[in-house]
């Protein structure tokens, strides 16, 4: 068996299959922040918030008639172009080719299943992976100096910043040393109590990773039972005890269920030509959610919709991209390179940026680990 794929890409370019693929939305519970931050496709680039600072250094970045990069990202943030552009490019060479056609004749592999199951693979989730761990820096990686979260990024010589001005004293103090959630003198419940206060105990997750949960279940000056876990070792329901460690303490407050969350992105370090594992969530960060309540003001395009179902933390903005005519939406294809007809390449672009409206919805407590 042979697989023809030009003839496939030019099929399935007519079905706009890579489009409708490009497209389509992972599940909320796969990405927690994607969840909190719900992407929105939009006709503008720009993008303006109270909280919003964009800068960006503009050395070697993708020119409009350059190649994209190979196996990596790249972004790009101009004072009238808000939105970060993320573009990659990967190669099916020859020799894995080659092995592909062996595979599809030994197990009567479907030709432009296995295409598109190569661009979802080496196009599609890298960009989503790249979105999440975007909004996951927007949102936890804080800033003591600038009294902000960011989004401090850069890739070879292209680099941008985005701040997201924190209120000053909203969010904890990080604990270190003995008071560190590790330590001797932890302050672990002192600060859920603290950031529940906040919220007005309207609590709708409390999501941290699984080194920082360990830090804290395993150290005994903290004093938790944990009374339930989900299957899936996701979610645990954690409880204080008195200083015997045989009761629980009474008051609900020390009562809470956390989201442990693994997610995690392969990243290309283009210093080493090597793949490298970053997570979404940074180690020794606590982020304390609240409860959305719907706004009863009227919104063009909103009807009767749940409270629930919303939420008004912010968005994640997708924008047009020129390589899709500028039609709102992430952009990708494959092809056959002229004259280099061994040799199947497939392209991806998103100009997206996270967007936060009302950073007040939650608060940070970060420690040593």
């Amino acid at each position: 068996m042979h697989i023809d794929f030009t003839q496939i890409i030019a099929e399935l370019s007519e079905k706009k299959a890579f489009t409708r693929i490009f497209n389509e939305l992972r599940p909320g519970s796969e990405y927690i922040f994607k969840d909190m931050l719900p992407e929105q496709t939009s006709p503008e680039y720009h993008v303006s918030s109270d909280y919003m600072m964009v800068r960006s250094a503009m050395a070697g970045l993708v020119g409009t008639d350059s190649a994209y990069p190979r196996t990596g990202f790249v972004e790009t943030g101009k004072q009238a172009l808000s939105t970060l552009k993320i573009a990659n490019a990967v190669d099916l060479t020859e020799s894995a080719q080659r092995r592909l056609q062996l595979l599809a004749a030994a197990n009567n592999l479907n030709g432009p299943a296995e295409v598109l199951n190569f661009f979802n693979k080496v196009i599609v989730q890298p960009h989503f992976d790249t979105a999440e761990w975007l909004r996951a820096q927007a949102l936890t990686n804080f800033d003591d100096t600038a009294v902000a979260t960011k989004i401090d990024w850069q890739f070879g010589q292209a680099k941008a910043t985005v701040l997201y001005k924190r209120e000053s004293g909203w969010d904890l103090p990080k604990r270190t040393g003995n008071d560190g959630y590790g330590g001797t003198t932890s302050k672990f419940w002192d600060d859920i109590i603290a950031a529940g206060d906040k919220l007005g105990y309207k609590i709708a997750k409390i999501v941290m990773n699984r080194t920082t949960f360990k830090t804290i279940v395993n150290n005994p000056v903290n004093k938790i039972l944990v009374r339930t876990a989900s299957d899936d070792g996701r979610t645990f329901v954690v409880a204080r005890t008195n200083d015997a460690g045989t009761e629980l303490v009474i008051d609900g407050r020390y009562t809470v269920s956390i989201d442990v969350y693994d997610g995690a992105g392969d990243v290309y370090d283009i210093s080493t030509g090597t793949l490298k594992q970053i997570p979404f969530m940074p180690d020794g960060v606590v982020m304390v959610m609240g409860v959305y309540r719907k706004s009863r003001i009227y919104t063009a395009g909103e009807g009767s919709t749940r409270g629930d179902t919303a939420t008004s933390l912010g968005y994640t903005h997708i924008a047009p991209t020129v390589e899709g005519k500028n039609v709102p939406g992430r952009w990708g294809r494959v092809f056959v390179p002229q004259n280099a007809q061994w040799r199947l390449t497939a392209e991806g672009v998103t100009n997206m940026i996270p967007v936060v409206s009302d950073p007040k919805l939650y608060v940070l407590m970060r420690t040593e680990v």
